[in-house]
């Protein structure tokens, strides 16, 4: 995903990214990120790119995520 998404994006065909947490259980969110940060460190613009997340369930994994990074900066 993160391949097909650069050269999307990097040929001009795309400039429109929609997301959500459940897309994919959170995968495409943080492939979305990861592709940020590669496109920024590239010199794109934050202004080039239309980006849509939307609002979904909690899973499981992400409450579990978010605990465990609590607990390794101990916060919890």
């Amino acid at each position: 995903m993160f391949n097909g998404l650069v050269e999307s994006i990097q040929s001009g065909g795309v400039n429109v990214i929609d997301t959500a947490i459940n897309y994919r259980y959170q995968k495409s969110e943080r492939v979305v990120g990861a592709v940020l940060r590669y496109l920024l460190e590239k010199g794109y613009s934050r202004e080039e790119l239309f980006i849509c997340s939307k609002v979904g369930y909690i899973s499981v994994k992400f409450v579990m995520t978010y605990v465990f990074i609590l607990l390794l900066k101990g916060r919890c």
